[in-house]
């Protein structure tokens, strides 16, 4: 629990600097490893959050990732580095 709570706890933290500066396709990057770090209905919710963030920016290629990776089960060391197009 102690990685993941310290891994919980600086996503959090970036979301909110992402949030202050409106920057959806990182808020939605960081609700996708959010929920690969959450548990139950949480990680629902994060997964959601990140579809919408990509949503209002036209990116459904990532929103077809993570519903890929979603399938796949990857976890934040499976997961590629990613990078705004």
């Amino acid at each position: 629990e102690g990685n993941g709570a310290i891994a919980r706890e600086r996503y959090n933290h970036a979301l909110l600097l992402f949030r202050q500066i409106h920057d959806r396709y990182s808020i939605g990057l960081v609700h996708q490893r959010l929920a690969t770090v959450t548990e139950s209905k949480d990680r629902e919710s994060h997964l959601t959050a990140a579809r919408d963030a990509w949503a209002c920016i036209g990116r459904r290629d990532l929103i077809k990732f993570l519903e890929l990776s979603t399938e796949l089960e990857l976890t934040p060391q499976t997961l590629p580095a990613t990078s705004p197009k």
